[in-house]
């Protein structure tokens, strides 16, 4: 998960609080199904329903 390897997004334009920033990395992807690793820096910013189904595990932070 070194920095250098992750996609960079930069601050989001729809940033309801802070400047959160995100990076992501695809890791295994086949089919309908993807599985990679995500960042984003302090901040919040709507999340919009989508088709796909989504699970996460915090490594560091608060998720609430």
């Amino acid at each position: 998960f070194a920095p250098q390897y992750m996609e960079k997004f930069g601050v989001r334009k729809d940033a309801i609080h802070g400047s959160p920033s995100a990076t992501c990395r695809t890791l295994y992807e086949v089919g309908p199904t993807e599985v990679g690793v995500w960042t984003c820096t302090p901040g919040s910013f709507p999340v919009k329903n989508r088709p796909t189904t989504e699970c996460l595990h915090v490594l560091e932070g608060v998720f609430f």
